[in-house]
């Protein structure tokens, strides 16, 4: 999973260099970079300290990266809000609110479900959704794993991809979301 984490990162990066003023996206993109390098977040939470009752809401940034032809191209930053209820293993969210790297904003949402269960300190994530940018409408359907991060599940990071369609293009996507409660 570490490797899917550098084209988010780079993404991350391309998203804060751009943007100019020091708001929106760039903000986003440096408080996404912060959590996801937080000496606290660097390891997986061990097994014997993860919640086996109560619940956790854990909000944070998310990024989609969604590549189907040369013009049409996304890559969004938005927030994201995790809810996990830890004594049924399940884990829903959505990331929305998005900007691209110029501080415009995208329509839509893309949503995380893991009704399979955590195990462990990890959980399978499925995800998928509609965002909207210049008129074309890009479809995502993606998959992939979530991990507890943190001494005691304090951070969340969910790591996913798959397909994305814009205007009869195919191609590839990615989304990441890291999040702290």
């Amino acid at each position: 999973m570490e490797i899917k984490r550098f084209g988010l990162l780079a993404a991350c990066f391309l998203v804060a260099a751009c943007g100019g003023g020091g708001n929106g996206a760039q903000d986003r993109a440096l408080a996404f970079l912060a959590l996801a390098e937080d000496p606290e977040y660097q390891f997986l939470t061990p097994v014997s300290q993860m919640p086996t009752t109560g619940s956790a809401q854990y909000e944070g940034f998310g990024i989609v990266i969604a590549e189907t032809s040369r013009s049409d191209d996304l890559v969004a930053i938005g927030t994201a809000t995790v809810d996990v209820t830890f004594s049924n293993g399940r884990v829903t969210g959505v990331v929305d609110e998005f900007l691209d790297p110029n501080n415009r904003p995208i329509g839509g949402s893309v949503t995380v479900d893991s009704s399979s269960g955590i195990s462990g300190n990890r959980f399978p994530a499925v995800g998928g959704g509609t965002l909207t940018s210049n008129g074309n409408d890009t479809v995502v359907k993606v998959s992939g794993m979530g991990e507890f991060l943190g001494p005691t599940a304090g951070g969340i990071g969910v790591f996913m991809d798959g397909t994305a369609e814009t205007n009869g293009y195919t191609g590839v996507a990615e989304v990441g979301i890291i999040a702290e409660n």
